[in-house]
């Protein structure tokens, strides 16, 4: 699935809501830095409203327009950014040391923000201290039984659960309302003890998975749109479908997204914004199946959610994905092998034939590589045949990789790659297909995992 990235756009941030100008103040301590951006947050990306350089080290941002309330930040660089909180706090004032921004802040002025930073700091110190006390048990019962040691851990997190619970509390009870109770009540897992505690009647979870399933988001008001100036929905639905949701197959993620989507309808703006994040997630994956569905069910009943140019995108994407199905002719593909001769995908003759679609800059090709050899070893008397075809434009570049990472199944590099933009899959890559004796596709694994568990399942070898 996608990594979590931040992206900066230059722009100026205007809103209906007229908030007091604000002044913000950073003193950092062993500063290395000779500027800093003050940015607005909107899901993963930042939008500059300002930049200034340090004084030693020192740095001033002052708004002369009003700004809406929100969460905000001082970004250093990619690895380094403090939070703002605008909400009431008009002059915030604060200290800290590079490179332990959280740790050592020290909020001078600002309720909200000291109160925010107070509650972060208190948060992480009681996650250390568990996970202090974990590795302890762990120690002291190594040679007894694990459920033993299960159990106790268990107990321990639920006890810290429970204080960083209450604390949130005591800060949520001042006023609901306020945009420091929705952030920190946003910032919290729910805890399955937690929650059979003060629901003893409900549903009984036999593990923390199978709560979260349908728990995740009790933390998380998608009501209010104001949580969109935040990355809390963002990182939530990143968090919840690349680790909690299973089965791992079209099925889950099918229902996580309806699920996601169903508590997104109640604010329109949330919506939205959460209906262009699930496509933009899957679109890169080999979940084709799954992102056709987003298409049909949910984009294309409101387009707006993207741009023209990007709806037109998308549509022609899930043209490719509906004209490759399971039954149809895999197109032909002319290729050059490594000695210069040609070789079509139709001259491939076998029972099986797996065809990857690849380039030598595939994110983890060579693990790729190396899972297919041993397929191929493995399984090549059963029938099985590979065809790599690389869509390199570079073929000094790709045959410099097969030197670094040879195979022993016919590896080509594609005489028409610009051609098979619209036959193939070639947006999110390595692609792949498992075609039978007569070149129909008969599957289309969503990664070469996949493929290993089907022939185990095949061959029982």
């Amino acid at each position: 699935m996608q990594k979590l990235f931040f992206f900066i756009f230059f722009s100026i941030v205007i809103s209906l809501n007229s908030i007091a100008q604000v002044s913000v103040k950073l003193t950092l301590q062993n500063n290395k830095f000779k500027q800093a951006f003050f940015c607005s947050v909107f899901g993963q990306k930042l939008n500059v409203i300002t930049t200034n350089k340090f004084v030693g080290d020192a740095i001033q941002f002052n708004s002369n327009n009003n700004i809406p309330k929100g969460l905000y930040m001082i970004f250093l660089d990619d690895s380094s950014k403090i939070e703002i909180i605008i909400d009431h706090d008009s002059e915030i004032i604060l200290k800290t040391k590079y490179p332990q921004l959280i740790d050592s802040m020290d909020v001078l002025k600002g309720n909200e923000n000291k109160t925010y930073y107070t509650f972060i700091q208190y948060k992480n110190s009681q996650i250390k201290n568990l996970n202090k006390i974990i590795e302890s048990v762990k120690e002291k019962l190594k040679n007894k039984q694990s459920a033993q040691s299960l159990e106790r851990i268990n107990f321990l997190k639920g006890c810290i659960a429970y204080k960083i619970k209450n604390y949130t509390d005591s800060i949520i009870n001042i006023d609901t309302n306020l945009f420091i109770s929705k952030v920190v009540k946003a910032s919290l897992i729910p805890n399955l003890n937690l929650y059979l505690l003060s629901h003893p009647s409900e549903k009984r979870y036999d593990n923390d998975i199978e709560f979260l399933l349908t728990h995740f988001f009790d933390n998380i008001d998608f009501a209010d749109s104001l949580l969109l100036k935040t990355e809390f929905i963002f990182n939530s639905i990143n968090y919840y479908i690349e680790k909690i949701v299973i089965p791992r197959n079209a099925t889950g993620f099918n229902y996580a997204n309806e699920f996601i989507l169903k508590k997104a309808k109640a604010n329109e703006n949330v919506y939205n914004y959460v209906l262009s994040l699930l496509i933009n997630l899957y679109e890169n994956t080999q979940l084709e199946e799954v992102y056709l569905k987003l298409y049909e069910d949910y984009l294309v009943k409101r387009p707006s959610v993207v741009s023209i140019e990007k709806f037109a995108e998308i549509t022609k994407k899930t043209e490719i994905i509906k004209s490759l199905k399971p039954g149809t002719t895999a197109p032909d593909i002319i290729g050059i092998d490594s000695t210069g001769k040609e070789i079509t995908l139709s001259s491939i003759k076998s029972n099986i034939i797996l065809l990857m679609l690849w380039s030598s800059n595939t994110k983890h090709i060579n693990e790729t590589f190396k899972q297919l050899t041993e397929i191929n070893n493995k399984y090549k008397e059963f029938g099985i045949k590979i065809f790599a075809v690389s869509l390199d434009t570079n073929i000094t570049k790709w045959k410099i990789f097969l030197t670094k990472q040879p195979c022993n199944w016919v590896n080509v590099i594609c005489k028409q790659s610009n051609s098979l933009t619209g036959i193939y899959n070639t947006w999110s890559l390595p692609s792949l297909y498992m075609l039978d004796s007569k070149q129909k596709i008969a599957a289309k694994p969503i990664n070469v995992d996949y493929v290993k568990k089907e022939c185990e399942k095949a061959f029982k070898k």
